[in-house]
């Protein structure tokens, strides 16, 4: 677990080797969300950039990708 302080205007920093692992980087849209007595925060991202679908979609190069498609462009990259 990592603490850390919020500021005055209520900002919380992501410490660096989370953003990292989670891929983040400036500019990145979150989502925040309160489960029960939690905040959750996650990378928003709105659907596929090649086949729109809106599950399990992760930035890949500043491309969103869901896990049909990621599948696909693999397979392609390795014949």
């Amino acid at each position: 677990m990592i603490t850390r302080k919020l500021d005055d205007l209520g900002r919380l920093v992501i410490p660096k080797e989370m953003r990292r692992t989670l891929d983040m980087i400036e500019g990145d849209n979150l989502a925040i969300t309160l489960s029960g007595s939690s905040v959750m925060v996650r990378k928003f991202a709105t659907a596929c950039d090649f086949c729109n679908n809106d599950e399990e979609v992760v930035r890949t190069n500043r491309v969103f990708l869901c896990r049909d498609c990621t599948d696909i462009l693999e397979a392609k990259r390795s014949n």
